[in-house]
């Protein structure tokens, strides 16, 4: 029998965990006096290691002027760290010993710091409108010569602005022309920014491990504007109060003014003027500034005169601007408005034998056909107290063009409620409502009407009075009549 003889396991050596390398990074003058030392590291492997600061047994971590322990890390990670700790000095020297067989001093001949951060702004857009988000993004570039870690930048915005994570990636410190790109959060743009920029800053200023004076500070606060561009567009709706008055009433005119743009228009940029009535005159109360989406109210007033009887028509007119040239509308085709009302005089004696005109048969449909357009007015001919109905204007453009810039107006019955919720654009003054449209193409009909209720208590007739009007054309008017059982 072959006796193989045994061997004894050989135990492999231990390797040994690869220990930091310390480093001098540079050296700045201290505002307080003396000087400031910048230390780095650099460890191979893949392991973070672990060494006591101030501990002077190997391995290593200590500072061999002044206090052992001068705020240097106790964790040190793999790769290369040019600014781990910032120690201040008064001494000729200063030593820090890490792996036990090198050590880093700082000196008057270590290489003087040239720190400089820049930071700039960038939006995604150059022109913004109201009801827009700006998003902006901001880049920190390293315009010195001393790497730094870009996380110890010290960062103050104002405007509303949030800075966030990085947009791309970047190292944890940034070489001579390195840069990080982080996201700074949007703004929203509201009228109140029309015909000025959003233009929110951030200051990039050195601070943590750093917290060292800027080379160059002129280029540490981020600003981009961003001009807010705004349409100017209001328009104006000026029925008569009455439809009707007599020698001797005071007749009144509302023009109602709806901003429909974008920017705030100051009360004194909106001027109405009447042709027959002259300058209408802001209500009591009026804002200073309306608002995008609101509306304001003028007025004129003047007493009728036998010089007025019959029908007045007029024109009311809105003019937009002021002395600083901004507002300027941009759609001057919703500046005017042309509406009538009737002026009745005191009747004379007929001659006698006169014929007296035959009375309009009420429960009747009235139509009135003028050349190139046709309308007509419907109500009930009968209700009952309390019950419903309808009333309407149907327009229809009879010609070979478009007929434009259409209103019609149902002025309901006394104590005759509307009983429907008005559409948007509509306009109530008192008990009369207005509608328009823009054009009506040729051979196409338009129509308004409006659901009411009837009251409960009265009987007797309620009379509707329904005007119309078109771009040339002459204004139309009807009243129809209901009888209440």
């Amino acid at each position: 029998m072959v006796v193989v003889p045994a061997f004894a396991a050989v135990a492999s050596p231990a390797v040994a965990a690869p220990l930091p390398v310390e480093s001098v990074t540079c050296v700045a003058d201290n505002p307080a006096g003396g000087s400031l030392a910048y230390f780095g590291y650099a460890l191979d492997g893949t392991d973070p290691v672990t060494i006591p600061a101030g501990q002077k047994t190997s391995p290593y971590n200590y500072f061999t002027t002044g206090d052992a322990d001068r705020g240097q890390p106790s964790v040190f990670t793999p790769g290369t760290t040019r600014i781990a700790v910032r120690v201040p000095f008064t001494t000729s020297s200063l030593t820090w010993r890490l792996d036990g067989a090198a050590s880093a001093t700082a000196s008057a001949s270590t290489p003087r710091c040239n720190f400089d951060v820049a930071a700039s702004l960038s939006p995604d857009r150059a022109v913004a409108r109201p009801g827009d988000t700006v998003a902006w993004t901001l880049t920190l570039r390293n315009a010195g010569t001393t790497w730094f870690p870009w996380r110890d930048v010290a960062l103050d915005p104002a405007g509303g602005l949030t800075i966030g994570d990085p947009v791309i990636a970047a190292p944890d410190e940034l070489p001579g022309d390195g840069a990080v790109t982080l996201s700074a959060g949007s703004t929203l743009v509201t009228p109140d920014d029309c015909f000025g920029a959003v233009a929110p800053t951030v200051t990039a200023t050195f601070g943590g491990r750093v917290s060292a004076p800027d080379a160059n500070p002129a280029d540490n606060v981020a600003h981009t504007p961003v001009t807010v561009a705004c349409s100017v567009d209001a328009q104006v709706i000026a029925p008569f109060e009455r439809s009707a008055y007599a020698v001797g009433d005071t007749i009144v005119r509302d023009a109602t003014v709806v901003n429909v743009g974008q920017a705030p228009l100051p009360l004194a940029a909106l001027a109405v003027t009447d042709s027959r009535l002259g300058p209408l005159t802001p209500a009591a109360g009026s804002p200073a500034v309306v608002a995008p989406g609101t509306r304001v109210t003028f007025r004129a007033t003047r007493t009728a005169t036998a010089a007025d009887c019959g029908v007045l028509a007029s024109t009311a007119t809105l003019a937009v601007g002021d002395a600083s040239g901004r507002y300027s509308d941009a759609d001057a085709s919703t500046n005017t408005w042309t509406g009538s009302t009737q002026v009745t005089c005191p009747e004379t004696s007929a001659p006698s034998g006169t014929p007296t005109p035959p009375a309009t048969p009420t429960g009747t449909v009235t139509r009135t056909t003028s050349p190139g357009w046709t309308w007509r007015a419907t109500t009930p001919t009968t209700a009952r107290r309390g019950g419903r109905g309808v009333l309407r204007v149907t327009v229809r453009n009879t010609s070979t063009v478009p007929l434009r810039r259409v209103a019609a107006a149902i002025s309901v019955p006394r104590r005759v409620i509307i009983a429907q919720r008005l559409v948007r654009g509509d306009v109530r003054t008192g008990n009369t409502v207005w509608r328009r449209t823009a054009v009506v193409a040729p051979g196409k009909t338009w129509s308004f009407s409006l659901k009411v209720r009837f009251p409960a208590q009265y009987k007797g007739v309620r009379r509707t009075l329904v005007r119309v009007y078109a771009a040339g054309k002459t204004p139309g008017r009807a009243v129809r009549v209901t009888r209440l059982r």
